[in-house]
């Protein structure tokens, strides 16, 4: 699945207007067809000698060597059916083509390759690579072809008619693999879309044709490479506030660390709130747009000390005992509940203790701290946990941030996060951290999404604020002014639109400690609680964020005294969950073609409507066993492909037995 803003284009491939861009959102299931050819292993060996025969001796024997070490991969043939959403309007689509998989290899010396791919409407495909890196000028061509009415086959002979496909737009091109023989009328569509690396080391061209086989249509890719070496530029330095170099990870890992620590950017011990937040601090010392305000993790290691209690195992293995009983979720809820208060009441290791005390007298008396949950996995693009676990606000001195860090620990095991874990398949006991933060006395604060949280569109980037703390924005407890910005290429996001919220209550720390809900001003509710300079300021610094996560991200912010201070950072969850049409297809089996008959025959008395997953499982065993000589007869009559990968009949389809009759 991507997500993506697209640019128009006209026929003549110029770029039309600014307003042309359009979001693009693709997401398909791959279904395969066939079994893979692995190479070089499956290649055919006589029409790779018969390349590299023209060669001296010795040459010849180095280029064997070279292609042998190089090649290591496989081809695949297969189907992707999903969706595809161009600027609102979804349509269901099927696509036909190869999966490719090869080890690749950096190169020493200037190099070309072309791969070319095709499918045509009968279901015949067939990917040939042509290769100057071997084979001396003539260069060597090898590949795969498959047929519907057989297995994937090697090339063992082609002729390359293609030269000057971009000059002329037409071509040839015969591909012959045993006795299937396919001789293509080939037409190029313009324009090709060009691709450059940075340091010019590197061009990939793509270039989309129309084929044409025996009254048989069909249409394919020719992707062109040339590399000119090795590449002179290293990654690009917007990833490196990620990295952690193995020289900065301590032995011992360290009960606290601090968030400045390099150490604190590894999740495995600061979980996944501490270690994005870490690297916030990485990419705000850099950049100097905004800051992350103190504090520091208290480690998965801490967490490991105090689970290793006799008595907090007793605790957990209630919860086990009433998450395999039968009286349902009353039974579970209670012993939840039991559990949390009981943890809550757990002594804190003294190492432990000591660590954060030694920690909390680096900050002033007077301060007042924010203590939130860091488990692992947490805030990830798999599983968000947003708001399951305790964040405690406006904690002042060393007792009450002590017992935070407890209940943050005993938060896990609450009755809402249990189930989470067992709806996404994680273990009852996740090691976790905790964050003991700076609480940012703000006079706004709210969320930014750097894109659609609905659509997923990117160029838009929404935020939401509120006077005070975020927490009533958070918690949704009042009305948010949103804010609905547009980027465009590199430019500064501007605002596109303003929606002024209602803003009744808002959060403020209360000076007996905590936080308090206040009531908002008739006045101030009526205007917005941040200036639009800020707002498209604060957009830019989410911009920049997001380049060096690379996915778009869900981000809680403050502001106090004109500077911006960032407090969380997670992945945008939403836009990765599977549509409906993806979860109808998961269980698909791949189609060879779009010209498939399928029927259901008395299928559809024995097994009306959808069948559950376990149940398609369960059955095919009895099929089998009971009727499946002679439901594979017509299959059997053509030596069809003996893959695991595809079944020989009865496909699944949208949860459904079909049977085949293009085989009858």
């Amino acid at each position: 699945m991507f997500s993506l803003a697209d640019r128009k284009h006209s026929e003549a491939g110029g770029s039309t207007t600014q307003e042309s861009d359009v979001h693009v959102k693709v997401g398909l299931i791959w279904s395969t067809v066939s079994h893979t050819l692995e190479m070089p292993t499956e290649l055919c060996p006589s029409h790779l000698a018969s390349n590299m025969a023209k060669l001296p001796l010795v040459k010849m024997l180095r280029n064997i060597n070279k292609l042998v070490d190089d090649l290591d991969g496989h081809d695949q043939a297969g189907m992707m059916a999903g969706e595809l959403t161009v600027g609102g309007q979804t349509k269901e689509t099927c696509l036909w083509g190869y999966k490719v998989r090869t080890q690749g290899r950096i190169a020493d010396d200037p190099q070309k390759q072309e791969h070319h791919f095709g499918y045509l409407e009968d279901g015949d495909m067939y990917h040939l690579v042509y290769s100057s890196n071997y084979g001396g000028q003539n260069g060597i061509s090898y590949g795969s072809v498959y047929s519907p009415s057989s297995i994937m086959q090697p090339l063992t002979k082609s002729l390359l008619g293609t030269q000057h496909l971009k000059e002329s737009g037409r071509g040839r091109l015969h591909v012959k693999s045993h006795a299937a023989v396919l001789a293509l009328n080939v037409k190029c569509r313009l324009p090709s879309l060009s691709l450059e690396g940075k340091d010019r080391s590197s061009q990939v061209e793509l270039t989309m044709i129309d084929l044409e086989c025996d009254k048989a249509k069909g249409s394919g890719l020719v992707m062109s490479e040339r590399t000119q070496g090795p590449p002179t530029r290293l990654p690009t330095g917007k990833f490196r506030h990620k990295i952690v170099q193995e020289t900065d990870v301590p032995v011992a890992a360290p009960l606290v660390s601090d968030i400045h620590d390099a150490c604190s950017k590894v999740p495995e011990l600061t979980g996944g709130k501490g270690s994005s937040l870490a690297v916030l601090q990485a990419i705000a010392t850099e950049l100097g747009t905004f800051s992350v305000p103190r504090g520091f993790v208290v480690t998965t290691k801490s967490y490991e000390l105090l689970a290793s209690n006799k008595e907090f195992k007793k605790l957990l293995q209630e919860i086990e005992n009433s998450r395999t009983g039968n009286d349902g979720a009353s039974l579970l809820k209670e012993a939840c509940s039991r559990v949390v208060a009981a943890i809550e009441d757990l002594e804190m290791p003294e190492e432990v203790h000591r660590a954060i005390t030694e920690k909390l007298a680096k900050f002033p008396a007077d301060t007042r701290f924010a203590v939130r949950s860091s488990a692992l996995g947490e805030d990830s693009e798999d599983m968000s946990a947003a708001g399951q676990m305790t964040t405690l606000l406006g904690l002042e001195g060393q007792e009450k941030i002590l017992r935070g860090v407890v209940r943050c620990w005993a938060s896990q095991f609450s009755f809402t996060n249990v189930n989470y874990k067992r709806q996404y398949g994680q273990p009852l006991d996740v090691p976790m951290a905790v964050v003991v933060q700076e609480l940012v006395d703000a006079s706004s604060a709210g969320v930014m999404f750097t894109c659609d949280p609905l659509t997923g569109n990117p160029a838009l980037i929404t935020v939401t604020a509120n006077y005070g703390l975020g927490e009533s924005v958070v918690s949704a407890s009042a009305e948010p002014d949103t804010f609905v910005l547009k980027r465009v290429g590199e430019e500064r996001p501007h605002i596109e639109s303003l929606q002024l919220g209602r803003k009744s209550v808002y959060t403020a720390s209360s000076g007996s400690g905590g936080v308090v809900t206040l009531t908002v001003e008739a006045e101030k509710a009526q205007a917005v609680c941040i200036s639009h300079e800020d707002v498209e300021r604060l957009a830019h610094i989410g911009v920049q964020i997001e380049k060096t996560y690379t996915t778009p991200q869900d981000i809680e912010w403050a502001i106090r005294d004109n500077n911006f201070f960032m407090l969380q950072c997670r992945p945008v969850t939403t836009i990765f969950r599977e549509s409906d049409c993806e979860m109808i297809h998961e269980f698909d089996n791949g189609l060879k073609s779009g010209k498939e008959i399928l029927s259901k025959a008395n299928l559809a008395e024995v097994l009306p409507g959808a069948t559950s997953p376990l149940s398609l499982s369960f059955l095919r065993v009895p099929f089998e066993g009971y009727c499946r000589e002679e439901g594979t007869k017509p299959v059997l009559a053509y030596n069809p492909d003996p893959t695991q990968y595809v079944p020989l009949w009865m496909p699944v389809h949208r949860y459904n037995y079909f049977l085949w009759f293009s085989d009858v």
